[in-house]
């Protein structure tokens, strides 16, 4: 079975597009991981409540963000990738499903 040329190239495009979208999620979900590495390292005065207390406070919060702000995020993905999928299957009607 061979492909149209143009049908070739929006499939490869949306592949491109679908590459790109994990890619950076998973660079995001890296620089999160660096910056509570980094929060956390470097600090032996844990003796000191008060500091230790902040820092889990600034911990709790910044974790609260990313819960509460990743369905939203989530939901825009989708949404692209929604609307570039439609997009293919418009211009490749012999796709549909």
């Amino acid at each position: 079975m061979t492909q149209d040329p143009s049908d070739a190239k929006a499939t490869k495009d949306l592949q491109l597009s679908v590459r790109g979208a994990l890619r950076s999620r998973r660079e995001g979900d890296k620089k999160d991981a660096e910056a509570e590495l980094s929060d956390s390292v470097g600090h032996s005065d844990d003796d000191d409540e008060a500091s230790f207390d902040a820092r889990m406070r600034r911990q709790i919060l910044n974790r609260h963000k990313e819960l509460v702000n990743l369905p939203s995020k989530q939901k825009m993905q989708n949404d692209i990738l929604k609307r570039q999928l439609e997009k293919c299957l418009k211009a490749s009607p012999s796709w549909k499903m």
